[in-house]
Order: structure tokens, then C-alpha cells, then sequence
């Protein structure tokens, strides 16, 4: 993960690569640049604690790499990674409000393809 410091905003920003997440309780701005990826932002406004993701496959539980893998890469194991982390702030999954965004037709196993 990469950060500087943005002088319009005054803040730290901090740069999500994909295969990475970022969940916190700070006031900090989390940021990432999307092609065929998919992004997802969680938030739960009454703790104001929130993180961002950034994976590049859905990910299937066919797949023995799948099933071995720790990394963020993919969505299945990306997502859980996000809000395990936030419920580790205290966060409840009720409370959960998510913005979804990216996504692509690049692979035979595309990100956000039905089927």
C-alpha cells in the first residue's frame, strides 16, 4: 500500500493496489484506480469506522488455489477480509452500507458475470 500526503485535502491518502484492503477508524481518505477490478467501500455510519478493497476475480470455490490462498485478489476472500476487520472495530454487518464500483468483461471468469 502506498500513501502521501494530499495538500488540497490536508490528509493522509492512502492507495490500494489490487489484492489489498484497508479498514480504519481515522479520518483518512482511502483511494484506488479501477480498470477490470471490482472496488467495494463498507461504512457503518453510527461507528464512522469504514475500509475499501480492491480484488480482480470473483474467485470459486472449485478452484484448489482458491481454497489455499490468502490473498486479496480475490472477491470471495477480499470481502471477508474487509469485514472482519471492521467487525474487529466493533462494527455490525446490519450496519453495513457498501458502494460498489468496476468490473469487466476481460476473462471467461469476469467479475460480476451471472453464471
Amino acid at each position: 500500500m502506498y500513501q502521501h500526503y494530499n495538500g488540497k485535502f490536508g490528509k493522509q491518502v492512502y492507495i490500494i493496489h489490487p489484492g489489498e484492503y484497508l479498514a480504519s477508524a481515522d479520518p483518512i481518505m482511502i483511494s484506488t484506480v479501477l480498470g477490470s477490478c471490482v472496488g467495494v467501500a463498507l461504512y457503518d455510519s453510527r461507528l464512522r469506522v469504514g475500509g475499501l478493497n480492491h480484488f480482480m476475480l470473483p474467485g470459486s470455490l472449485d478452484s484448489q488455489s482458491f481454497m489455499t490462498s490468502e490473498t486479496g485478489k480475490y472477491g470471495m476472500f477480499a470481502m471477508e477480509l474487509l469485514i472482519n476487520d471492521l467487525i474487529k472495530m466493533g462494527a455490525r454487518k446490519d450496519r453495513l452500507r457498501a458502494k460498489v464500483f468496476g468490473g469487466g468483461h476481460v476473462l471467461q471468469n469476469d467479475v460480476g458475470r451471472d453464471g
